[in-house]
């Protein structure tokens, strides 16, 4: 691509600001000057080496080195149509063969809230809930004196309400508890009573509190995080396709590592560093906690370790990584192409070693004047159109995860992430898993609730088994006429998806068929060629 491609797609209809490939979500520490290069951003790292640090800390992979990067780098025109060196040799989809196109909502979501993730909240909420009797003074009437230890199907039961409360969104917690005839419903109070959940709220523990670890700032949570980690990457492996970027859990009390990302729906909260797939599901993710250590090198920066720690065991395969300008550099480029990775994303005009036609590219071109205007169609570079197409992941994770979700104030921090991280992300990863075994399109706030009515013990299935299996004729419509004779859905739908023609072209060229068959959903019209082609 040369200058003039690039500064056409920069024009009005892509202006920067506006368009598909702008990333809005990028954090104000992150932003640097434009008089400062790659070696002067120590000041605005500052703020993400604790993350850093954590990564180096709490990962047993094998870490890769930039001391042996050379810096030398020579440019160059290239063709990026035929951009790719490698070809994808990973695995690719589910991996767990626990589960099949028979399983239930419920048989996918435990593959994350499984017995071992479910056992340890068991087994430190009983433990912080003695560790406070025996060091609190405990007046008469207080509710810990009808504290019992709670066992896995009480915590199971939990969940349920807990999710429920999503997706019957009420103005207080005690209003599910309600007498009003407005609240009022007659299942909660049988399955739970509102002191006992408040008092399993409160003593809501991942960690034991008498094993302190000043290093980590997440040791509350830390147990918790590497069964959650563990559980994700069992089950489902990264495609090619896979993007990192920042998400946000909503939080505004006092907490040391609280971040502010303007560009977010919720400014205040927890940042979570998250590697997703294409299709939203999130592969890997770490928690940023805190500047700590300055180890940031002068042959690295914060953007490309983070890159690396979360990319250590999904290189050497192939795959194509999307970023923003944050992590994009060249030196990150070069070390992933070594370990036969690509590299698609934004860059900052005022990172080093860029060629100075890169640096003199203006980001916002001058309004033509209406003299000037010519009639020749603009095509988008067909770089940006993967890079629009691959960065998605984070995206549709987000949005999957907002709907139908649970933002309840607390005082406790770790509380809240971790019931994020169950309802929100192992939700929203169990609902892609589940869509995937069965080719369904149900939304994630109908898994929700499948989930919701399993956990709870309410009767439901969400998909029956095949009784017989089903056979696939091609029969003629009655009646005469040509109102019986419709377009073949099969030719339509290869006119528009597989040849990207236009609604009104396709109808044109598509023939109309009195057949149909009588096998498939909704019985829709084919021709002969495509119900061989469909169902051999």
């Amino acid at each position: 691509m040369d200058t003039y491609d690039i500064e056409m797609a920069l024009e009005d209809d892509y202006d920067i600001s506006d368009s598909e490939f702008y990333d809005s979500d990028n954090d104000p520490e992150f932003v640097l000057n434009n008089n400062h290069n790659e070696s002067d951003s120590g000041d605005s790292d500052d703020n993400l080496l604790g993350s850093v640090d954590n990564l180096e800390n709490n990962c047993d992979c094998e870490t890769i080195s930039f001391s042996n990067i050379s810096l030398n780098f020579a440019w160059e025109d290239y063709n990026v149509e035929n951009h790719k060196i490698f070809q994808f040799t990973g695995n690719e989809g589910i991996q767990t063969h626990t589960v099949n196109i028979h399983s239930t909502a419920i048989d996918i979501f435990k593959l994350f809230f499984n017995d071992g993730l479910v056992n340890l909240i068991v087994r430190e909420t009983n433990v912080y809930a003695n560790q406070v009797l025996q060091s609190t003074r405990i007046s008469r009437n207080s509710r810990l004196n009808n504290w019992t230890d709670t066992n896995s199907q009480e915590i199971q039961v939990f969940f349920g309400i807990f999710i429920w409360m999503g997706l019957n969104v009420r103005p207080a917690l005690s209003d599910y508890w309600s007498n009003d005839p407005l609240y009022k419903n007659d299942f909660t109070s049988h399955l739970m009573t509102r002191n006992r959940f408040e008092l399993l709220m409160r003593m809501f523990h991942f960690n034991d509190n008498q094993i302190p670890n000043p290093n980590d700032k997440l040791v509350k949570i830390r147990p918790f995080l590497t069964l959650l980690k563990n559980n994700i990457q069992s089950v489902y492996s990264v495609g090619e396709k896979m993007v990192i970027d920042e998400s946000m859990i909503a939080w505004r009390g006092r907490l040391g590592f609280r971040q502010c990302i303007p560009g977010k729906k919720h400014k205040f909260g927890v940042k979570v560093l998250k590697l997703c797939t294409e299709n939203g599901y999130t592969y890997d993710f770490e928690i940023y906690s805190g500047r700590e250590v300055n180890t940031v090198t002068a042959t690295s920066n914060v953007g490309e370790k983070i890159v690396m720690k979360l990319t250590n065991n999904l290189l050497n395969a192939g795959r194509t990584l999307y970023t923003d300008n944050f992590y994009t550099s060249c030196v990150l480029a070069r070390v992933l192409l070594q370990n036969k990775t690509h590299l698609i994303g934004t860059l900052r005009k005022n990172w080093k070693y860029l060629p100075k036609d890169v640096e003199q590219i203006p980001t916002r071109n001058k309004r033509a004047s209406p003299n000037n205007i010519t009639l020749t169609p603009k095509v988008k570079p067909k770089v940006i159109i993967d890079y629009n197409t691959g960065k998605c992941g984070i995206d549709k994770s987000d949005q999957m995860t907002s709907y139908a979700c649970v933002n309840r104030r607390g005082v406790k921090w770790y509380r809240k992430v971790a019931l994020e991280l169950i309802t929100g992300m192992a939700m929203v990863n169990a609902c892609i898993i589940f869509k995937e075994l069965i080719k369904s399109k149900i939304t994630v706030t109908s898994f929700r609730r499948e989930v919701c009515k399993s956990l709870l013990g309410i009767e439901t299935q969400t998909r029956l088994p095949p009784t017989k299996s089903v056979i696939h004729i091609l029969q003629p419509r009655t009646g005469g006429g040509t109102s019986d004779r419709k377009q073949c859905v099969l030719c339509y739908e290869n006119l528009t998806k597989l040849k990207k023609l236009s609604r009104d072209e396709a109808r044109k060229r598509v023939k109309k068929f009195k057949t149909f068959c009588n096998g498939c959903p909704k019985k829709p019209t084919m021709c002969f060629e495509c119900h061989i082609a469909k169902h051999k």
